[in-house]
């Protein structure tokens, strides 16, 4: 009896480190697809960043402020929604009116991201 018991006792022991064994093999599997998830994202996210810097860095340049330092910053919400902030610095921008800003603005604001559930905010420095 008391071996049968011993076998048993054995048997589960075995049987608890392999599942264990198991468990831990497919979290890093799923770990590792859940960063290879994001690490493509981020990538899908930097190229459309680049792209919508270059846009708006060409209208500015038609405007006449070719110069223009540019800083667009983001924010990830809990659901995953990105909020960038776009910053225009320029001294020489600064010192137009609200009326030619607004109108530069606007026209930047046109300028597609390519990210529906994004918002974007605007602002010179």
């Amino acid at each position: 009896m008391r071996e049968k018991l011993r076998k048993r006792t054995g048997l589960l022991a075995v049987t608890g480190v392999i599942m264990l064994v198991c468990a831990f093999f497919i979290t890093g599997t799923v770990m590792s697809q859940t960063r290879d998830r994001v690490k493509v994202d981020e990538k899908y996210y930097v190229l459309l960043e680049e792209e919508y810097l270059k846009q708006v860095r060409e209208i500015l340049k038609q405007e006449g402020y070719s110069n223009c330092g540019l800083t667009l910053t983001y924010t990830k919400e809990v659901g995953g929604e990105r909020r960038y902030h776009l910053r225009i610095h320029n001294q020489r921008f600064d010192r137009l009116n609200d009326i030619e800003k607004k109108a530069i603005l606007n026209r930047v604001g046109k300028v597609d991201f390519g990210v529906e559930g994004c918002s974007l905010y605007q602002e010179y420095n």
